[in-house]
């Protein structure tokens, strides 16, 4: 997949986001800073800088999973919600870290061969093919 490419308009206040040819979204800054226009250039940009890297953040995952610029463009709106909301880190309960190269190790070592066809369908059902 192609990269992602920013822009920021710093007249409109307008941070685009663009994952492909029909994938990409925009961010008003001035829903989170609506004291934009007195701001000069430098602070614009690092503004901007700084809320494209947070929500490029939100993207990342394991090495072994992967998700789809769809999948990217909903969870950085959903990211950017929760900082106009006033979160800028989430809270995730304590527990265990599973990934699919886990539980197809696990799998190997602890399930009949029914049992794990039964959790390859389940992981294929989930999109962790």
């Amino acid at each position: 997949m192609a990269k992602a490419k920013w822009t920021l308009n710093e007249k409109t206040a307008i941070l685009t986001v663009t994952l492909d040819s029909v994938n990409s979204t925009i961010f008003d800054l001035r829903k989170l800073f609506p004291q934009w226009d007195s701001f000069n250039s430098v602070q614009k940009n690092t503004i901007g800088y700084g809320i494209k890297q947070k929500l490029a953040d939100s993207t990342a995952r394991e090495k072994d999973v992967s998700l789809t610029p769809q999948e990217k463009i909903a969870e950085m709106e959903r990211k950017w919600k929760l900082l106009l909301e006033g979160t800028w880190t989430e809270k995730v309960e304590k527990g265990a870290v599973i990934s699919k190269k886990k539980l197809e190790k696990e799998a190997e070592e602890k399930l009949s061969q029914k049992e794990q066809e039964q959790l390859r369908k389940l992981m294929k059902k989930m999109g962790l093919e």
